[in-house]
This record gives C-alpha cells, structure tokens and sequence, in this order.
C-alpha cells in the first residue's frame, strides 16, 4: 500500500469514526498539535535518562490514545482515566521538593536537555489552548484536556530540574564515565589532572589508560556486533525474497 492515497488533496481528512472533515477544522488542528507535541518529547528521549525516558514512553502513548479519542469521539476506549493525571501529579510533587525552584524569569536553554523540555513544554501549552477552542464548538473528554494541561506543568518542572542538576554540575566540576574492570560497569568521576583517579565506591585507583583500553575494547566488541547482526538480517531477506 503506497503512503499516499491523493484522498485529502481537495483540503478534507477522513476521522477514525468515519466521517470526513476539513483539514481546517479545529479538531484537526488539535490532533496535529498534539502529534506535534509527541515528536518533540521523543526528541527529549534521545539525550534523557532511563528513568526519565521511560516515563516519557508512556506519556507518548497517552497521548496517542487522546489524538485517537478526538478523531473518534464516540469510541469510549479511547477515553483516558483521572489516575494518568494523578501520575503526572506525583510526578510534578516529587520532581518540586529535589531542588530549590528559582523566583526570577527563567532564560531557557540552560542545558540541552532542559532545552528540548521547553521546546515541548511550549508546544504542550498551545495544545491546551486549541483544545479550549475544540471544547467551545464540539465538546471534548475533559481528562484528555486536563492531562495536556498537567503535562506542560510536568514538562516544565522537568526542564527546571535539568537545568539545577547541570548548574551543579558545573560548580562541582565535568564528569567523565569510567569503565572500571573491579565493577563491571560505568563509574562516574570528576575529571581530573592527575594519572590516577579514584572509583566511586572508595575502592583501589585505575589508571585513565586503563579507563581508555576498556572503552576500546568495548567498542571493537560492539562494532562485531553490529557487523554480525547485519550480515544476519542480509542472509534473512535474502531467503525471504
């Protein structure tokens, strides 16, 4: 099936429900905001961490399911609970009391990360204000409109406390990750001048050339890897064809 149908070349969208409107329509315009909104927070994933990512799959796939909702009103598996609000409350409670949130206007861009929150946080608010438009003229889940309302607070509150921990960051001094033999696993350490530095956990120093040999080696290790996967999937579709 070709990805393009020419059936909306005349201005008109078909919904899941069926019907066909204008692409100028509210409602369109709300679902296209919120597709919006849900490509930039998986462009928040790529440099967040595994906890935070996680949290944001999830998000991505609320809001997939409110995108649906508007496009098929009367489908009621499509409506949201209250409990996926509430978890983004807890959420924004938490994330409050682990730093000292700042009085002034913030500049945005402190750090990438929190760059690309506020970039989604925005388009996030401007979804809230055209569901407003959408509730005045066809009526909407008013969960789905409160999650979205939650959700550009969540992302703000994330934004400000990725900004605090690379401020801290920067005062404490850079780390550098260290592949250290005695662990088995990444170690983080300030960057320092000196050969030797020390692990984490209080235990015995390793040298950075050490450190380097091992990111080597697991780099050379990953490179097979990816090699052998590929010639895997080649022989694979081979076969099939």
């Amino acid at each position: 099936m070709k990805i393009y149908t020419k059936t909306g070349d005349k201005g008109t969208t078909a919904m899941l429900s069926g019907i066909r409107i204008r692409k100028s329509d509210e409602r369109i315009e709300l679902i296209g905001t919120i597709d919006e909104l849900n490509s930039h927070i998986g462009f928040v994933k790529v440099v967040a961490s595994n906890s935070l990512k996680i949290e944001l799959e999830e998000i991505q796939r609320t809001l997939m399911t409110i995108m649906s909702g508007l496009s098929d009103s009367r489908n009621r598996g499509y409506k949201i609970g209250e409990e996926k609000v509430q978890i983004l409350e807890k959420e924004i409670d938490r994330v409050e009391q682990l730093f000292p949130r700042k009085k002034e206007f913030v500049l945005y861009g402190g750090c990438e990360l929190s760059a690309r929150l506020d970039v989604a946080r925005a388009v996030a608010r401007r979804a809230d204000r055209i569901f407003a438009k959408v509730k005045n003229v066809h009526g909407v889940h008013p969960i789905s409109m409160e999650y979205v309302n939650r959700l550009a607070d969540y992302l703000y509150i994330q934004a400000r406390y990725a900004d605090f921990l690379s401020e801290t960051e920067g005062k404490e001094g850079k780390k550098h990750t260290c592949h250290c033999d005695h662990h088995g696993e990444e170690n983080l350490h300030k960057k320092d001048d000196r050969k030797h530095h020390q692990c984490q956990c209080g235990k015995e120093d390793h040298t950075k050339e050490e450190a380097g040999e091992r990111q080597r080696k697991d780099k050379i290790t990953r490179e097979i890897s990816e090699e052998e996967i590929s010639q895997l999937v080649r022989k694979l579709l081979k076969e099939y064809h």
